[in-house]
C-alpha cells in the first residue's frame, strides 16, 4: 500500500503499474485506488482475495 500526499503522484504509480502489466503477463499486478492510497499487490493473487483487501481500503 502507498499512501501520497499528491494524488497526481499516486495516479502516475497505478498507471506504471498497470501498463506494466499490458506490457508483458507475467508483471501483471492488481491496483486499487482511493483517494490518495494506492493498494497493488501481485497478480498471483486470486481477483477473490485481492477484493478483500480493497474492501478493506473503501472502509477508511
Amino acid at each position: 500500500m502507498f499512501i501520497f500526499e499528491k494524488k497526481t503522484d499516486m495516479e502516475e504509480l497505478k498507471t506504471y503499474y498497470d501498463e506494466l502489466g499490458k506490457s508483458m503477463a507475467m508483471l501483471f499486478s492488481h491496483t486499487y485506488a482511493k483517494g490518495n492510497i494506492l493498494l497493488q499487490i501481485t497478480g498471483e493473487m486470486e481477483e477473490e482475495q485481492f477484493n478483500k483487501y480493497k474492501e478493506v481500503i473503501d472502509e477508511l
